[in-house]
C-alpha cells in the first residue's frame, strides 16, 4: 500500500452549529475518529477561530472517503481547498486516529506556517507542512505506548 498525505483547509460556519461549540467539537471529533479507524487514516485537525486545517495520512481510498465526508459537512462553509497532496514514507500521527489542536485563542496559536494557516490559505508543499507538523505530532510522543495500544 502506498502511503499518502492530504491536507485541506476550509472555513467553519458557526451559525450551522446548534449545540454549544465544545460539545459539537467533541461529537465531530468522535465521529471523524471512527471514520478514520474504518479507513485506516490517521492525522490531525488544527482548529482556528473561523477555519480548520486537516492533515490526513493513509491510502488513497481512505483519504478520498474522509475528504468526501468533509465536503458534505454542513458546518463547513465554502469550498474545501487542498493545500497539498502527495506520497509520504511514514505517518506523523501513527499513534492517533485524529489529533486535535485547538488554536481558537490567539495565545495558543503557533508562529510560522501553522499560525499563518489560521488566517487563510497559504501556498505550501507537503514536505514543508510536514516539517511544521512534527512539532504538533511531538505532543503525542510521551503517550506513544498508550496510544498504540488504543489503536486496536
Amino acid at each position: 500500500m502506498t502511503l499518502e498525505a492530504l491536507c485541506y483547509t476550509c472555513e467553519i460556519d458557526w451559525t450551522a452549529i446548534r449545540t454549544p461549540a465544545d460539545a459539537e467539537i467533541e461529537r465531530a471529533l468522535s465521529r471523524a475518529r471512527r471514520l478514520n479507524r474504518l479507513n485506516g487514516v490517521t492525522g490531525a485537525i488544527l482548529l482556528y477561530p473561523d477555519r480548520l486545517v486537516q492533515w490526513l495520512e493513509g491510502s488513497a481510498n481512505g483519504l478520498t472517503d474522509s475528504l468526501e465526508c468533509a465536503r458534505r459537512d454542513r458546518r463547513l462553509r465554502g469550498p474545501i481547498e487542498i493545500l497539498c497532496k502527495g506520497d509520504v514514507e511514514t505517518r506523523l500521527f501513527g499513534q492517533c486516529w485524529l489529533y486535535f489542536a485547538d488554536y481558537r485563542n490567539d495565545a495558543d496559536r503557533p508562529d510560522g506556517l501553522l499560525g499563518a494557516l489560521g488566517h487563510g490559505t497559504a501556498t505550501v508543499s507537503c514536505g514543508e507542512l510536514r516539517r511544521e507538523l512534527r512539532t504538533v505530532a511531538a505532543h503525542l510522543e510521551p503517550a506513544r505506548y498508550t496510544h498504540a495500544a488504543m489503536l486496536v
